[in-house]
């Protein structure tokens, strides 16, 4: 409906207008500026940044060996041009910082592994919430938070959990090769609440409850 597009509208532009001031904000107390915008590796095409890598990424997993493609929105660089930071733009919904840790959401990580292959150092990788106007979920290392201009309640990761993580994703990609490689595709009932197929799913509630509680059960004997 025409009115109804045009309220729209006006929520998008106010959102990105409330973003972009914030961001000017955090920039101007940290240390990173924007250097890259539609940065891709293993992609073509005119829309992407000229720096862009023609070659894929390379992931040795305990499956095989993988090659992923993909393009990054942004990716920020710090003053000295030694490391760098990526940022992938949400309208609303953003994944948990805990989901990601525990390699359920790979998105933001397998950027990181892209960065630093083809880059140089990443310091760390957030999403941009467009809704929000601000910085969720950010995965970055404890020395460069205020460099980014992140508050000092911000969660980060010293060396040690920096390096978790990497392997975490490593073999968070090969599990899901394995799977999809051998045809295996199993619902995860704790994210059903939000799965756009819910009405083709012939998962029931009971069903859902009772594969939990299975699950709880098997972990309890374990």
């Amino acid at each position: 409906h025409p009115l109804l597009w045009e309220y729209e509208k006006r929520i998008i532009r106010d959102n990105l207008t409330n973003l972009v001031i914030a961001e000017v904000q955090r920039l101007s107390e940290g240390n990173y500026s924007p250097a890259y915008q539609e940065w891709g590796f293993g992609l073509q095409g005119e829309d992407l940044d000229p720096a862009s890598v023609k070659e894929p990424l390379m992931i040795n997993t305990p499956g095989g060996t993988l090659r992923l493609r993909g393009k990054v929105d942004r990716i920020d660089k710090n003053a000295d041009g030694s490391s760098y930071v990526v940022y992938d733009y949400k309208n609303k919904t953003v994944e948990s910082r805990e989901k990601v840790l525990q390699g359920r959401a790979l998105q933001l990580p397998a950027y990181l592994l892209a960065v630093e292959n083809f880059l140089g150092p990443a310091d760390g990788a957030a999403y941009l919430n467009i809704a929000k106007g601000k910085v969720d979920s950010p995965l970055v290392r404890t020395e460069v938070a205020q460099q980014l201009g992140l508050g000092r309640q911000t969660k980060t990761l010293i060396e040690e959990e920096w390096g978790q993580w990497r392997e975490t994703t490593i073999n968070a990609i090969g599990d899901y090769y394995k799977g999809i490689s051998t045809g295996q595709f199993p619902p995860i009932p704790e994210d059903c609440n939000y799965c756009e197929f819910s009405s083709l799913c012939l998962y029931s509630p009971g069903r859902i409850r009772a594969k939990l509680n299975r699950k709880e059960a098997a972990g309890n004997e374990s």
